[in-house]
């Protein structure tokens, strides 16, 4: 298992590896897609692997591969419930109570909690003992965007780690890596996605973000033709804020393309998921409209932040009506 810019990561295991100094809480945290459940079981193989190399995991013995294949019997993903799917108090205290059962095989016990954007105080406050003195062969790995969503008392308890993109050149590997792929469409991928490879592999797959993509062409082929009903139902059907700003953030690529064209002209390296829309905007629009929807972008992505207090909808209808000035 190969892990691509996770420097800061594998710096982190090789230095516990030698101080034998290791953690028992750690919280990954970075954007969907940057790779935050690879490194959670990269980690979880690091406290199993049984033949290191270099302090970093094997990921060819018995328990790196049992890991990998999600079949190890200690390395145990606690449930989400309700219709939130969040861990509940009971969830972390059923956790508590196996914590105390020794592991099936081996010496460690691994806890991992992937995607807490949403768990709630109490049963943080439920976590907070276990973690603050777990037993000698528990260990507990959290992943979330943000490891604010987390109390202070449990961030001062575990080790965080910030988990990001990839360069370009390094997303393009991995995905070829998949064999599955061709050179053009990874190319396709990384233009709308850069060094995300979650994001990347979605887009390839057909998926979510595929889907986004397919709306920011949309949007942009509204923008040549000042079509502002268009551009306004594209931004409508928009699921959540941050589906939101993952439009807004490939548009604003589209609109640098623009700018970057119409200053070199075919001498320009473009970089947005639609260049042939961004060489037509460059046509239609000057350079400082152009400049201007481009600071106008900044400002609209800021509405997407859950603690702004702006409704979609009106920030749709407020989108559409600038872009077609």
């Amino acid at each position: 298992m190969k892990l691509y810019g996770k420097n800061n990561l594998e710096k982190t295991l090789t230095g516990m590896e030698r101080t034998g100094r290791v953690a028992h809480s750690w919280l990954m945290s970075g954007a969907d897609g940057a790779g935050k459940k690879v490194s959670a079981k990269y980690t979880a193989m690091w406290l199993l692997c049984e033949e290191k190399q270099n302090g970093l995991p094997c990921g060819k013995c018995r328990n790196c591969s049992r890991v990998l294949r999600d079949i190890h019997p200690d390395v145990i993903y606690p449930e989400k419930t309700g219709k939130t799917q969040s861990y509940s108090a009971d969830t972390v205290r059923s956790t508590i109570e196996d914590c105390y059962i020794a592991p099936n095989d081996g010496l460690r016990k691994i806890y991992i909690f992937p995607d807490c954007n949403n768990i709630n105080q109490t049963a943080q406050n439920a976590l907070l003992k276990i973690i603050e003195e777990p037993p000698d062969h528990v260990y507990f790995i959290f992943t979330a965007l943000n490891k604010a969503v987390f109390l202070p008392t449990i961030l001062s308890r575990v080790t965080s780690i910030a988990i990001g993109e990839c360069s370009e050149a390094e997303c393009t590997e991995a995905l070829s890596a998949e064999g599955k792929f061709t050179p053009e469409d990874i190319s396709e991928a990384v233009s709308a996605y850069h060094g995300n490879i979650g994001r990347c592999m979605d887009y390839l797959e057909k998926g979510e973000y595929y889907s986004l993509c397919d709306t920011v062409r949309c949007i942009s082929s509204a923008m040549i033709q000042n079509n502002e009903y268009e551009i306004l139902k594209q931004l409508s059907a928009v699921k959540n804020r941050d589906a939101m700003k993952q439009v807004l953030d490939m548009l604003d690529d589209v609109i640098r393309d623009a700018l970057v064209y119409r200053v070199k002209g075919a001498e320009a390296e473009l970089v947005s998921c639609c260049t042939e829309n961004a060489r037509a905007l460059s046509a239609r629009l000057t350079r400082s409209a152009i400049e201007s929807i481009h600071e106008f972008l900044a400002r609209a992505r800021g509405w997407c932040s859950i603690s702004a207090n702006i409704n979609m909808n009106a920030a749709a209808c407020a989108v559409s009506a600038r872009l077609c000035r």
